[in-house]
């Protein structure tokens, strides 16, 4: 009776949501690998920020 969630998301727009998530990290220069893993955000202080005193 019961077949799936109202909300399924099929393979399609998936594979496009995926596609714009490895270009945005890309393009903010993130390794593709951690990019659609649903970590939710965990990879964005990944790299310490250069500060004023490193050249």
């Amino acid at each position: 009776m019961y077949n799936s969630p109202p909300n399924k998301v099929d393979d399609g727009e998936l594979a496009v949501v995926r596609e714009l998530v490895l270009d945005l990290n890309r393009s903010i220069g993130a390794p593709a690998e951690s990019s659609a893993g649903g970590s939710g955000g965990s990879g964005r202080n990944e790299e310490p920020a250069p500060t004023e005193n490193e050249e």
